[in-house]
């Protein structure tokens, strides 16, 4: 159909009804086709939503990884320099906990 000038010739030539060339191209493009469009349900998604929604997700996901790998290389580090100090001979250090509240009566 995109090289062609008489799509009405084309569906002659074919043996096929020329509205039906169209519903196979819309069908082909993956939308609904013009005058059958049901709007009670969400019209198809297209190759490119469905790609640039997956580059969104990857993004998203890219971004989480990003983090988890910084959050994860400090703790390398710091686990590095406590236990330089150490070797060293220098007293090590534990992370700081919360005070204990003392219960009054016990």
């Amino acid at each position: 159909m995109k090289g062609c000038e008489n799509i009405h010739a084309l569906a002659r030539e074919l043996g096929v009804e020329r509205k039906l060339l169209y519903s196979w191209k819309y069908q082909f493009q993956g939308r609904p086709e013009k005058n059958h469009a049901n709007y009670g349900t969400a019209a198809p998604e297209t190759s490119e939503a469905r790609l640039r929604k997956e580059i969104r997700d990857l993004r998203e996901s890219l971004g989480a990884k990003t983090a988890e790998l910084d959050f994860f290389a400090a703790a390398l580090r710091r686990v590095e320099r406590e236990q330089k100090k150490l070797e060293a001979g220098g007293p090590g250090s534990t992370p700081r906990s919360m005070p204990r509240l003392s219960r009054k009566g016990t």
